[in-house]
């Protein structure tokens, strides 16, 4: 009398894929046809873009050592400023998504972009966050404008003069007095007169020289290389996610659609093989 061993189940087979394949191609399309349907019931986010170079191009990059990197490096700093200002300091549009910086690799050109679900949003976005940055560097610009300076100076000049001509004064006047043998309460008043005015003209003349100073380190130090400017027209759309958002979802609902061939397929199979007559011995 021999004994019948019962397979062991292989968990899942692919038989009752292969013997119902048609329905197994029309689950997998159906899934994947729903799941890149989605992408038409969600706005898409558009994306606005604008970008900003370190350097007027006045002066020859090539002929200023370690140009490229520090205009990489400044570049670098303020797509770090914009991330991180961007919530605190910005007044966005209503609307807007998201706002990031990030340098060009290896450039001197930093990228802003701004995404929202309406275009024209997002443009705005981007279009004020590189006009905050253009103020900011613009005010460190009126800082150091040496043009204002000058006029400090000018404006200043007289001022020492004039210190400068009192202190001679006061010490001709004491001189006078100590020649002469004035008294001793005369001397000691225009010994006070002329410490005060020689002490006021040394802080006068100090300040001068402070500005004089700064003036000749603005002049050695300063180039237009270090300013930004706005490359290309200005902000524009770059696009939108709908495509690449569409080609997600279809390949997430071809996954389910897959899963759900493999189980549907399977319990069928298995169904049918239940329900069929059995054979006799």
């Amino acid at each position: 009398m021999s004994t019948t061993v019962a397979r062991p189940s292989t968990g899942w087979e692919f038989r009752g894929l292969r013997r119902h394949w048609r329905l197994a191609v029309a689950i997998i399309a159906v899934c994947t046809l729903l799941g890149a349907a989605l992408a038409l019931l969600r706005a898409p986010v558009y994306t606005a873009e604008t970008r900003l170079a370190v350097g007027s191009g006045e002066m020859s990059n090539l002929n200023i050592p370690g140009f490229p990197t520090a205009s990489a490096a400044m570049a670098a700093n303020y797509a770090h400023w914009i991330d991180v200002s961007a919530q605190e300091n910005f007044d966005l549009p209503e609307g807007t998504l998201t706002l990031t910086a990030s340098q060009l690799p290896e450039s001197n050109v930093l990228r802003l972009e701004a995404t929202s679900t309406d275009s024209a949003v997002a443009k705005q976005a981007v279009t004020k966050a590189a006009d905050l940055l253009l103020a900011e560097v613009n005010k460190v610009d009126e800082a150091n404008d040496t043009t204002e300076l000058v006029e400090k100076v000018k404006q200043y000049v007289p001022i020492v003069l004039e210190a400068q001509r009192v202190m001679d004064s006061a010490t001709t006047t004491y001189r006078t007095s100590v020649n002469e043998g004035a008294s001793e309460a005369e001397q000691n008043s225009n010994m006070e007169a002329m410490s005060a005015a020689t002490a006021d003209y040394r802080v006068k003349n100090m300040e001068l020289s402070a500005m004089q100073d700064r003036y000749r380190r603005l002049v050695s130090q300063s180039s237009t290389e270090a300013n930004l400017n706005q490359v290309g027209s200005g902000a524009a759309v770059a696009g939108n996610d709908r495509s690449s958002f569409m080609q997600r979802t279809g390949l997430l609902g071809f996954g389910v659609g897959v899963i759900a061939a493999l189980v549907g397929t399977r319990l069928l199979d298995r169904r049918r093989s239940g329900t069929a007559p059995a054979r006799s011995a």
